[in-house]
């Protein structure tokens, strides 16, 4: 449950709201499942289907989100010689 409120937060933080929200909507579902289950089952088929489809439809994707966040801090990631 953990990682699911840091990646919600680190979506966020990439400005990807939309995806964000999406999986967001999941955290009812793994809030009372057991630890360390495995996400498939938690999420019910028709729910899987769902936020699939709702990811997909946000924009940017996170391919985009994140190239254009590499590209603005490329200095924090990258030493220049």
């Amino acid at each position: 449950m953990d990682r699911l409120v840091e990646t919600v937060d680190a979506l966020r933080e990439l400005g990807l709201p939309c995806q964000a929200a999406v999986l967001t909507q999941a955290v009812p579902a793994f809030s009372v499942a057991e630890p360390g289950a495995d996400w498939v089952d938690v999420l019910e088929e028709s729910l899987l289907g769902e936020l699939d489809a709702a990811f997909h439809q946000c924009e940017p994707s996170i391919s985009e989100a994140l190239e254009q966040h590499l590209a603005r801090y490329s200095s924090e990631y990258v030493d220049k010689l």
